[in-house]
C-alpha cells in the first residue's frame, strides 16, 4: 500500500507543483497574476530545482504594480488561455516584482539592453536550468510573443544542449567584461573625475528644456544633485542656469501633477509635457529633498514651495500601515491612462468665480475646444496675480482652496495603490522629511518623521537584519544593499535633527551589518546571497532612478564614523572611498553621486 502512495505521488508530483501559487501573496502585483490561466510560481530556489530535474526553461517575467505595460501584457497574453497552455506545458512561469528583488530585476535588465538594445518592464527573460539568461525581450503584443515561445520551446527540445552552452559563454562573457582589472586613483583623481563629469554633461543635457537627453525626459536626481553641489563650491552661471531651468521645467510642466502635488516617473517627449502617469515613492522623496536643497542653495523660495508640496502629497496620499506605500499605479480602475489627473469641464463648476479667473491664467485652463486637459503652469503665481490685480497673499489662498476641492472632487483612491512599504524608498523620505523639519515649522513634518524613524527601527529592523518589505503584520524579503544605505541614511539625518543618540547608534549597527553582508575583496554586491551566480561585485555601483547605494552608503558611514569617533568605521569607508576609478573616468555621468562624494569629502 506504501508503495503505491508513493508511485502515485511521484506521478501527481509535476502536476502539484505547477499550481499558481500567488494567491495572498503580499505583494499586490504578484497578488494579481492569481487569477491568470499561467501557473506562476514565486522566485525561489524550488523553481530553480524543478528547472533542472524538468530540463525546462524558466519564462523569468519581471514587472510592478504601477507599470501600465505590465497589466496591457497580462490582459493581452497571460490571461489568453492559448499562451497560459504553451507556458505552462513547455516552461516553468515564474512571475517576480522588481521592487522586491532589485538585484535580481538589474541582472536580468542589463542582460536585455546588452542584446536588445533597450530595456524595459514587463521584463521577459528565458533563463536555463543552470540559471544563465537565453533570450529576453520586453513587452510583446500577444501574436509576437506566442511566435517567440512556439519558437523557442522547439530550439529547446532540438538543441538544448548547445543553446545551454551558448547561455553559459555569454553569462561568463559578461562577468569578465565587469571584472577588468582596477585602476588605481591618481592623487589629483577626485578633481579630475568632477571635471570630466561637468564635461560629459555637453553630451547628455537639453540647454533648451532643462534635463538629460532628447527624447523621455526623467528626473536624473543624482546627476542634479552633483550639478547643484558643484555650483555651490565655484559658482558657474552656465551650470546655474541649466539648474533653474531644469528645476522649473520639472515642477511647472507635465511631470508634476499641479493639482494634488506629487511628481509622475517621467514624461514621454523632451518637453515635459506628457507624463506616464504611476507615482512612484522613491521619486517624489528624491525630489522633494533635492527641491528643498536648491531652495537654500540657489536661494529660490519657489523650490522650498515645491519641496514641501510634495511632501504634503506623500503624506495625504501615500500614507500606509505605519510607513508609506511604494506607488500610485498608472492606470485607474476604469483601466485608463492617468484618467483622473484630466481637467473636464465639470472641474469648472466645483470653483467659484474668482478661483476659476487665476486658474484660467495660472495653468493655462481653456476648455473652450478640447474635452480635457492636464493642467501645467503657464506662468509664475505672482505674474497671474499682477494680472487680476491681486496680492500674492490674496493669489496663493485662491489656489489652496481651488486645490482643496479639486483634490477632494478628485477621489485619488480610483487609483489601485501598491501597497508595499520598502524599507530603501522609507528611508529617502525619512532623509527627505528631515530637511524639511529643518527648514520649516511645521508639526506635521516632525511627527511624520518621528513616526516613520520609529516603523523603520521597530519593524523593518528586526534587531539584526532589515527586511526588504514590511508592515504592522509581517516582514517580506531580505533587504538588499540599497535598504541599508537609506534607512541608515534616514536614521542618520533624523539623528541630527532631534540630537537622537538611539537613532544615530542605530544607524551605526545598520551600517555595520552592510558592510558585513555587502562589501566583499571584490567590491559591493547589491543582494547577500542569490539563487543563481548572476552578476559580480563592484567597486563602485552607478546611479539608477535612485543614487548609488555604494556611494550613499559611504557617505552615510564616514558622517555616522565621525560623528561617534569611530576610528575603525572611518577607515574602511576611506579605503573604498577611492575604488573604481576606471568605471567613473570612462563614464562619469552614471557615477554623478560617487564623484559627489569624491569632491566634497574632506578627511580632516
Amino acid at each position: 500500500m506504501r508503495l503505491i502512495a508513493i508511485l502515485l505521488l511521484l506521478l501527481y508530483l509535476p502536476l502539484l507543483n505547477a499550481a499558481n501559487t500567488l494567491a495572498g501573496h503580499p505583494s499586490p502585483y504578484l497578488a494579481m497574476h492569481a487569477e491568470d490561466p499561467v501557473e506562476w510560481q514565486a522566485w525561489g530556489p524550488e523553481v530553480l530545482e524543478r528547472a533542472r530535474r524538468e530540463n525546462k526553461l524558466l519564462f523569468v517575467s519581471v514587472g510592478y504594480f504601477a507599470c501600465y505595460w505590465c497589466h496591457v501584457m497580462q490582459k493581452e497574453s497571460f490571461r489568453d488561455p492559448a499562451v497560459a497552455a504553451l507556458l505552462n506545458r513547455y516552461f516553468i512561469a515564474v512571475k517576480v516584482d522588481r521592487e522586491l528583488q532589485p538585484a535580481l530585476d538589474e541582472w536580468l535588465m542589463g542582460f536585455v539592453e546588452r542584446t536588445e538594445g533597450r530595456g524595459g518592464w514587463p521584463l521577459n527573460v528565458f533563463i536555463t536550468p543552470a540559471g544563465n539568461p537565453l533570450v529576453g525581450t520586453v513587452y510583446q503584443p500577444q501574436p509576437t510573443f506566442k511566435r517567440l515561445l512556439e519558437g523557442l520551446q522547439g530550439r529547446w527540445v532540438s538543441e538544448h544542449q548547445s543553446l545551454a552552452r551558448m547561455a553559459e559563454t555569454a553569462a561568463r562573457a559578461m562577468q569578465a567584461e565587469a571584472s577588468e582589472a582596477q585602476e588605481p586613483m591618481p592623487e589629483d583623481g577626485a578633481a579630475e573625475l568632477q571635471q570630466r563629469f561637468l564635461q560629459q554633461l555637453d553630451d547628455h543635457w537639453d540647454e533648451f528644456e532643462g534635463g538629460f537627453g532628447n527624447q523621455s525626459k526623467f528626473p536624473s536626481v543624482p546627476q542634479l544633485r552633483t550639478i547643484l553641489h558643484a555650483n555651490a563650491k565655484a559658482t558657474d552661471s552656465a551650470l546655474e542656469a541649466f539648474l533653474h531651468l531644469t528645476l522649473k521645467q520639472m515642477a511647472a510642466a507635465g511631470l508634476r501633477d499641479q493639482v494634488g502635488g506629487g511628481f509622475f516617473r517621467y514624461t514621454v517627449d523632451p518637453g515635459w509635457q506628457i507624463p506616464h502617469f504611476e507615482k512612484m515613492l522613491y521619486d517624489n522623496a528624491q525630489l522633494a529633498d533635492l527641491y528643498l536643497e536648491a531652495a537654500v542653495l540657489l536661494e529660490e523660495p519657489y523650490y522650498r514651495e515645491v519641496g514641501l508640496d510634495t511632501l504634503n502629497f506623500v503624506l495625504r496620499e501615500m500614507a500606509g500601515d505605519g510607513a508609506y506605500i511604494a506607488s500610485l499605479s498608472a492606470v485607474d480602475e476604469l483601466g485608463e491612462e492617468g484618467g483622473a489627473y484630466f481637467w473636464r469641464k465639470e472641474m469648472q463648476r466645483l470653483l467659484s468665480a474668482d478661483e476659476w479667473q487665476l486658474l484660467k491664467r495660472y495653468w493655462g485652463v481653456d476648455l473652450s475646444g478640447a474635452a480635457e486637459q492636464l493642467p501645467r503652469q503657464t506662468v509664475m503665481l505672482t505674474v497671474a496675480a499682477i494680472s487680476l490685480g491681486l496680492s500674492e497673499r490674496q493669489a496663493q489662498q485662491r489656489l489652496m482652496s481651488a486645490r482643496s476641492k479639486l483634490i477632494k472632487h478628485r477621489r485619488l483612491e480610483q487609483f489601485p495603490r501598491d501597497v508595499k512599504q520598502i524599507a530603501e524608498w522609507n528611508g529617502l523620505l525619512l532623509t527627505a522629511l528631515s530637511r524639511a523639519v529643518m527648514v520649516s515649522d511645521r508639526k506635521e513634518y516632525r511627527a511624520a518623521a518621528e513616526g516613520l524613524a520609529e516603523f523603520l527601527a521597530t519593524r523593518q529592523w528586526d534587531g539584526q537584519q532589515l527586511f526588504r518589505m514590511a508592515s504592522r503584520q509581517q516582514r517580506v524579503g531580505r533587504a538588499v544593499l540599497g535598504d541599508y544605505a537609506a534607512v541608515a541614511e534616514g536614521l542618520a539625518s533624523w539623528a541630527k535633527v532631534t540630537h537622537s543618540e538611539r537613532y544615530l547608534k542605530l544607524a551605526e549597527r545598520v551600517l555595520r551589518r552592510a558592510w558585513r553582508d555587502f562589501m566583499t575583496e571584490q567590491g559591493w554586491q547589491l543582494q547577500a546571497e542569490a539563487l543563481v551566480p548572476f552578476g559580480v561585485a563592484e567597486q563602485v555601483v552607478s546611479d539608477g532612478p535612485i543614487g548609488s547605494p555604494s556611494s550613499r552608503l559611504l557617505k552615510v558611514t564616514l558622517q555616522v564614523a565621525k560623528r561617534l569617533k569611530s576610528r575603525a568605521l572611518l577607515q574602511r569607508a576611506e579605503q573604498a572611498l577611492g575604488k573604481g576609478y576606471g568605471e567613473m573616468k570612462g563614464s562619469p555621468f552614471w557615477y554623478a553621486s560617487q564623484i559627489d562624494l569624491l569632491a566634497n569629502y574632506r578627511s580632516d
